[in-house]
């Protein structure tokens, strides 16, 4: 049987050899959709040999869209100004990775080849170590063993799964910005003066992996900031997507934005003392006059909770940025890979039934029968209840995919987190729109 983490490591595993085998096998039986977008152009004089062909099989379907810049920076370098709308350390680490592999399979595979390998195996480690920086920041935040596994099961199947697979930045930035996080709530007493260079190293690093990454500042001190090159060959400004053409990329981003905005506003709304004191309870005596109490709205996400404030105020500052300025789908996966708010309001919301397994008794029962008694750790104890005996026996089946939700809501949420990462992973590999 595995504990909750070994659990939530082996699907984050499973769940990224679901995406590359699925882009694998539906770039090779669907015809590819002619998108008339850069391509990175092949250098004449690359040697192409049996192994590159193979790689160009496994894992063609990664290099769209987007991921020819990535692949072309990593490779040539800031050769066109298009490419300097994207930021350098996902490339860089890229690159560097890859001259190491084609030092060692250099007489088989090509420099491409080698790139397009190690930014697979970067992402996914890095979605690996991401999932369980976020289980850490979220055990600490919501304060609940079943509601922190939930939230990383749901991570592992994000509604942008695909761009945390591709040669994207996303989840290099992800985990930077959730280690960020995580770093400062080890530290209470933060003062600008005293950063902890431990959570400044981690934010400094995800200013260079996005553009949106100076917004995790604002874990550190409250600030944020926010570019002629994406005006110049994206059209990204004010309101300047709000197009008639657009409307089908407006449905595409519609459940994320709205999902995330009503739970962030009915947090502001539930809470009008804690966010006027900027989530500080000492200010204006809050803490010292006003014993902590939950209020009667306390299921509610994040309800009468501080340590929500600073995550809530963040992501409704990328939700507005997203609405005014980006070219509005690619706020899934923006969202998807800025914050855990995402997956913390899943959690909340997604009501797993329980199953004949889970039910105490027999869960109890199991443990007696194996020799374990009554020395059973309890978040242990948590996670088996919610999933029941048979699921944590297996490295890849969790209540996400092998459960019937009991009610409309959580439901919802599960076709949204699962139809999304199936279709996006088959329309991506093929060329075709997506988030």
């Amino acid at each position: 049987m595995y504990s909750p983490r070994q659990k939530l490591l082996w699907f984050a595993f499973s769940t990224r050899v679901m995406v590359l085998v699925l882009q694998a096998v539906t770039n090779f039986i669907i015809p590819d959709h002619v998108a008339n977008v850069f391509v990175s152009p092949e250098d004449a004089n690359l040697r192409r040999t049996w192994g590159d062909a193979a790689v160009d099989t496994l894992l063609g379907g990664l290099k769209r869209w987007d991921a020819q810049y990535f692949i072309h920076i990593a490779q040539y370098g800031y050769t066109y100004e298009n490419c300097l709308a994207f930021f350098p350390f996902f490339p860089l680490v890229v690159r560097y990775v890859s001259y190491g592999l084609n030092s060692v399979v250099g007489s088989f595979l090509n420099i491409h080849s080698s790139i397009l390998i190690s930014a697979t195996v970067i992402n996914l480690i890095m979605f690996i170590k991401s999932a369980d920086i976020l289980h850490r920041l979220s055990l600490r935040i919501l304060r609940s063993e079943s509601k922190a596994y939930k939230s990383v099961v749901l991570y592992c199947v994000n509604p942008a799964s695909i761009f945390f697979s591709a040669p994207y930045s996303e989840t290099l930035f992800a985990f930077m910005s959730f280690y960020t996080m995580l770093k400062c709530t080890e530290n209470e007493t933060l003062r600008f003066a005293n950063i902890d260079i431990v959570s400044g190293l981690p934010a400094g690093f995800s200013m260079i992996t996005r553009s949106n990454g100076s917004v995790n500042l604002g874990f550190i001190f409250y600030t944020s900031f926010r570019n002629y090159i994406q005006n110049h060959y994206w059209d990204v400004g004010l309101f300047k997507y709000y197009r008639l053409k657009q409307i089908p990329n407006f449905l595409l981003a519609s459940p994320i934005l709205f999902l995330i905005m009503y739970h962030c506003m009915s947090y502001i709304k539930n809470n009008p003392k804690l966010c006027f004191t900027l989530g500080i309870r000492s200010n204006f005596g809050y803490t010292n006059k006003v014993p902590y109490r939950q209020k009667q709205y306390s299921k509610s996400f994040g309800a009468n909770d501080p340590s929500f404030f600073v995550y809530i105020v963040h992501m409704i500052f990328l939700c507005i940025f997203c609405i005014m300025f980006v070219h509005i789908q690619v706020s899934t996966r923006l969202l998807a890979s800025a914050s855990p708010v995402l997956y913390w309001i899943g959690s909340y919301k997604m009501n797993v039934g329980p199953t004949p397994t889970s039910d105490q008794n027999t869960i109890n029962e199991h443990f007696r029968r194996i020799g374990i008694g009554k020395r059973i750790p309890s978040h242990h104890l948590s996670i088996a209840n919610l999933e029941g005996v048979d699921n944590m026996y297996s490295k890849w089946k969790t209540f996400i995919i092998s459960r019937w939700m009991p009610d409309f809501q959580s439901r919802l949420i599960q076709y949204y987190f699962l139809g999304y990462f199936l279709i996006g992973t088959v329309l991506f590999s093929n060329f075709y729109p997506w988030t």
